[in-house]
């Protein structure tokens, strides 16, 4: 049962219409359609229990590929290179599922520590593009306007600030707890 919903979403997902919806506008291709895709990765990790053991085996490699991995494809000239080309935005969305299955495999493996200060790495990382794409004035992105940028920027701002207090919260609670 699982496959067969995993499988229907990689397929809506990949079909050409969703995919053109998502690349409309900007928010949709940099913070919604990635999110999407890794949370499948993860899913589908999840369920098949890849054996990353000889690559990922404290779970820091597999967090380290998934950083570059997503600040690659979230840099404006990748993001713009993905409209251009229909192959590498399949392989974007490709790399978004192998990032997906990576970072939950690393979640598991990786200590308290570890995963609390990734978070705020992470985080803080989200909102500082965020807050580039709301106070910056050129169009950084070429394939999307000023406006779009300037969504983008307070959409992702929107969307982090809840996962900051939520983060923070299990940090103090999982600290509290260990006490």
């Amino acid at each position: 049962m699982f496959y067969m919903f995993w499988f229907c979403a990689c397929i809506i997902m990949l079909d050409v219409k969703v995919d053109l919806y998502f690349d409309s506008t900007m928010y949709g291709h940099m913070i919604f359609q990635p999110i999407i895709y890794i949370v499948l990765g993860m899913l589908l990790q999840r369920k098949i229990k890849l054996n990353l053991h000889l690559f990922n085996s404290f779970g820091v490699s597999g967090l380290i590929v998934f950083i570059s991995n997503y600040i690659f494809w979230m840099l404006p000239s990748a993001l713009d290179l993905t409209l251009i080309s229909n192959v590498l935005d399949k392989i974007s969305h490709l790399c978004y599922l192998c990032s997906g299955m990576l970072l939950f495999d690393s979640m598991k493996k990786m200590i308290f520590f570890v995963r609390a200060t990734f978070g705020i790495k992470f985080l803080a990382m989200l909102s500082a593009v965020g807050t580039f794409y709301c106070v910056y004035e050129d169009q950084a992105c070429t394939s999307y306007s000023l406006i779009q940028q300037k969504e983008t920027g307070f959409i992702l701002l929107l969307f982090v600030f809840p996962l900051w207090i939520l983060h923070l919260i299990w940090i103090f609670m999982k600290y509290s707890r260990d006490l």
